[in-house]
């Protein structure tokens, strides 16, 4: 992506971005360093060799301190309640409630959970994208290319036992390659080919209710013949009439058996 490269590029000189990367140098006493110097190979504080790993830490932290500058509104708002609410003892706030509800609210608390660990790994992510890039052009004088996730991102996320793909766009996504890697995605996620549900199928599903609730065959294929407007012989002591009406019970309940099997994939009851 072209995008990705423009902006790492003039992500360094940034009038937001600038002035950590300035304070970080002032900080190590570390001199510019350009695509054709030897990379810095040791950091020192004072009498102290710092490990690469700290010195990161030091670009997240400056990053953070900064976040409602350097992020949307919208990022920053997420990010921070996403955060408070992985943090937060559910537990304690479970005991507020009516033993009656309170198993309700335990899965209510942990879907919450589940959720904000999903966001906010997400949004972590973006800001650990952007201390990486920081980290390279202090180290190497290079600009490394902003990452693809900020102009969309597809994954997966736990709730309750499912599992669920999602899809972020922004203005400038592309939407091609969004789609195609939420298709991948879908396809990998799930190992099983998409069912497709016809007109057809959701009608049944009528039939397929009063049947689980044990509702009369007759009154269901009344039903059927009805609602479909099928016409009957007149005489009801026949034989075509019985033949007409019974070639209208196999045919709902072929129907009926397709549909069982649409509803186990859709359910995952069946592999």
């Amino acid at each position: 992506m072209q995008e990705n490269k423009l902006l790492g590029a003039l992500m360094p000189s940034h009038p937001d971005i600038e002035p950590i990367i300035q304070a970080v140098r002032e900080k190590y006493k570390l001199k510019v360093i350009y695509l054709d110097d030897d990379p810095i190979e040791e950091i020192i504080l004072g009498d102290e060799i710092i490990s690469f790993d700290e010195f990161r830490q030091d670009i997240r932290n400056r990053i953070l301190e900064k976040i409602e500058i350097l992020f949307p509104e919208n990022f920053v708002k997420q990010y921070q309640s996403a955060e408070k609410a992985c943090n937060a003892d559910f537990q304690t706030e479970l005991e507020k409630y009516p033993d009656e509800i309170k198993p309700a609210m335990e899965g209510f608390f942990e879907y919450v959970k589940i959720s904000s660990q999903t966001v906010y790994q997400l949004l972590d992510t973006q800001i650990d994208s952007l201390t990486n890039m920081l980290y390279i052009n202090l180290l190497l004088g290079e600009e490394a290319d902003a990452p693809e996730e900020w102009f969309g991102k597809v994954g997966t996320m736990s709730a309750g036992g499912d599992e669920a793909v999602f899809a972020m766009a922004g203005e400038v996504t592309n939407l091609d390659l969004l789609f195609q890697q939420f298709r991948e995605l879908h396809k990998k996620t799930f190992k099983r080919k998409q069912v497709k549900i016809s007109n057809a199928t959701v009608s049944t599903a009528y039939y397929l209710q009063l049947t689980r609730s044990k509702r009369d065959k007759d009154f269901i294929l009344d039903e059927y013949i009805r609602r479909n407007k099928f016409s009957l012989p007149r005489d009801k002591n026949s034989a075509r009439y019985l033949q007409t009406r019974n070639k209208y019970a196999q045919r709902l309940k072929k129907r009926l058996q397709r549909t069982k099997k649409i509803l186990d994939v859709i359910m995952g009851d069946k592999k």
